[in-house]
């Protein structure tokens, strides 16, 4: 089903499907981390912002409550 040149490169060396199988996993892997990076610092980006804003509420009410 390979093409000529994949078939014959898979016939000549036994270590090569192997070397193919383990880039695949790599390049499949790779938008999962990139991902998954980029979700856990939105998240953690958005937890400090919260935490900025509830700050600032707390502040901003007990000068408010205070005139």
């Amino acid at each position: 089903m390979a093409c000529p040149m994949c078939k014959a490169a898979l016939e000549e060396d036994s270590r090569l499907p192997n070397a193919y199988q383990t880039s695949i996993l790599f390049m499949l892997s790779v938008p999962g981390m990139i991902f998954t990076t980029l979700g856990v610092g939105l998240v953690m980006l958005g937890r400090r912002e919260a935490k900025a804003l509830e700050g600032s509420e707390l502040s901003g009410n007990g000068s408010s409550a205070a005139q």
